[in-house]
Parts: C-alpha cells; structure tokens; sequence
C-alpha cells in the first residue's frame, strides 16, 4: 500500500504557465488558496503583489534567482530565497 509522506499529504502543485501575466498568477493564486509561491525573481514577485489583489492563503514567496533575501515580511507575505528556506526546512526536519 503507497502511502505519501508528510509533505505529500499536504503539498499540490498548482501549475502557472511561464508566459501568464501578474493578474494571470494573482487570479490563480487567489483562486487555489496557495500557501506557497516559487517565482524566479523578486520582479516577478513585485509584480504580482502590486496588482493589491487579496491572496488569503499566501504565507511565503520563494525566490529561485535569490542567494541572499529573506526571510522578510511584504504585506504579510514572507519572501525568502530558495537557498535560505532549503536551509531552514533541513534545520526542522526531525
């Protein structure tokens, strides 16, 4: 019998296309509930979150592109680099 671990009883995916506009991913964002959002680039970030658009279930912003940010706190929102927050969950594995 598969059973999924933790994160995979609570994580799932939600697919952007690379080409969607900030309203685009804002809409979906709102519209998933996500928690969690991976973009490339704080622009990328920027972008979306000057749209003012309520995102609920956003906690966190991971940025790929990023070595250096984070965590930091943007309308509710913490922005972190990807490198920071892999640190930070290996830390809090059990």
């Amino acid at each position: 019998m598969h059973r999924p671990g933790r994160a995979g009883a609570r994580l799932r995916p939600v697919p952007l296309h690379a080409i969607d506009n900030p309203a685009s991913i804002a809409y979906i964002l709102a519209d998933s509930e996500a928690s969690v959002l991976v973009a490339s680039t704080i622009g990328q970030w920027n972008a979306i979150a000057s749209l003012a658009q309520p995102l609920p279930g956003l906690r966190e912003v991971v940025l790929r592109d990023a070595t250096t940010i984070g965590p930091t706190q943007a309308g509710g929102v913490s922005v972190i680099a990807l490198e920071v927050w892999l640190a930070r969950a290996s830390k809090q594995r059990p």
